[in-house]
């Protein structure tokens, strides 16, 4: 079953449930991030230790616990990466009062190319000893700060087959 949800319009999520024996695990650790063969793009050592805190508490909350001999292993993929994307911007003089035809060229329309920093998170959760995939989700999102990729840990985690004791899933 592959579920596709908007958390919001700006977050993109998917998510997939491989295993659904969850009642039996419920302690984890991370793959460590120099253990994981680099990919095309990074978070920064800040953004890794950001993600790892928002996942470790994400999973407290559904009552699992971090130990070093773990049912669960995490791992946490993904990075920023920039593209410039085309757009026509108005420069109508009742839109813009200080646009001056005579310097910029066509009065009402100006294409120009604007970076977009987009945001990728993979977070896939595998059984420890048989190292088969339990559970993954993504989220994508146009990102410009830190305190997005918390967003982006939650809106997975809604996701996720084990709410918190204190709400419901979709909450």
């Amino acid at each position: 079953m592959v579920l596709v949800a908007g958390c919001s319009p700006k977050i993109s999520v998917t998510v997939q449930e491989v295993n659904n024996e969850w009642h039996k695990l419920r302690t984890y650790k991370y793959i460590h991030p120099d253990k994981i063969p680099p990919a095309n793009f990074t978070f920064s050592d800040e953004e890794k230790q950001l993600l790892f805190q928002s996942v470790a508490n994400e999973l407290t909350e559904r009552g699992f616990g971090s130990v070093k001999e773990a049912d669960l292993v995490i791992k946490i993929q993904g990075g920023r990466f920039q593209y410039s994307e085309r757009q026509s911007v108005n420069q109508d003089p009742f839109f813009n009062p200080y646009y001056n035809p005579y310097l910029y060229g066509n009065p009402l329309w100006d294409d120009r190319d604007t970076a977009v920093k987009e945001v990728h998170l993979i977070i896939e959760i595998y059984d420890a000893t048989t190292r088969n995939l339990y559970w993954w989700g993504t989220a994508n999102k146009q990102l410009e700060s830190k305190e997005g990729l918390i967003e982006m840990v939650d809106a997975i985690f809604n996701e996720f087959p084990i709410q918190p004791e204190n709400t419901q899933k979709g909450d």
